[in-house]
C-alpha cells in the first residue's frame, strides 16, 4: 500500500487476512485453494474432495486454520446442490469436514472464528419472510459434533459471526 503500486491480484478470492490470502482458480475436477502468506511469500494448496469447489473461507485469528464453505453435492446440470463448512490446517493442506453442516445451496450460511480462539462459528436462516430464526452453530477442531442453538433476533436485525467488515 506505500508504493501505490499493484504486484499481484488474484482472481476468485475466498479469504484474506492481514497476514495470508486465500484464492481458487477455475477448475472442474480435483479442485485446490491456493494459500499465500504474505510475510516472505510462502505459498501451499489445500487439496478439496472429489468435485468440490470453495465458495468462501476464513482464516482463524492466528492463522493457522482455513474454514471454507465448499459443495457437498452437485447437481446433473453440474450446479451446486449443496454446500457444507471444512476446516483445513494451512501448514499441512489437510482438511476436515464440519459435521453436521451440509445444507441446501439456496441457504445463506455466515461464518468465521471467534475472535482469540479455534472456535468455528456459523449461522443459517430458517423459517419464512417476516418469523425468520437462525441457527447457531460452534464447532472446534476435534469435536465430533456441531453444538447448534435456535433463536429470533428482532425485525431488521440479524447475528454477526464473523469480525467484519460490516
Amino acid at each position: 500500500p506505500g508504493t501505490r503500486r499493484v504486484t499481484r491480484s488474484f482472481v476468485n478470492l475466498i479469504a484474506a487476512s492481514p497476514a495470508e490470502i486465500a484464492w481458487m482458480p477455475s477448475c472442474t475436477a480435483h479442485c485446490r485453494v491456493h494459500v499465500l502468506q504474505l510475510p516472505g511469500g510462502r505459498a501451499g494448496e489445500i487439496s478439496l474432495p472429489g468435485r468440490s469447489q470453495s465458495y468462501g473461507g476464513a482464516f482463524s485469528p492466528d492463522g493457522r486454520l482455513l474454514a471454507l464453505q465448499v459443495t457437498a453435492r452437485v447437481s446433473a446440470a453440474g450446479r451446486a446442490a449443496a454446500t457444507r463448512l471444512m476446516v483445513a490446517t494451512v501448514a499441512t493442506g489437510r482438511i476436515t469436514a464440519v459435521p453436521g453442516t451440509t445444507v441446501g445451496s439456496g441457504n445463506g450460511v455466515s461464518f468465521g472464528w471467534q475472535a482469540g480462539g479455534h472456535r468455528l462459528i456459523a449461522d443459517v436462516t430458517v423459517g419464512v419472510p417476516g418469523r425468520y430464526e437462525w441457527q447457531i452453530a460452534a464447532w472446534r477442531p476435534g469435536d465430533m459434533r456441531l453444538s447448534v442453538a435456535l433463536t429470533q433476533t428482532p425485525d431488521g436485525s440479524w447475528p454477526v459471526v464473523d469480525q467484519g467488515p460490516y
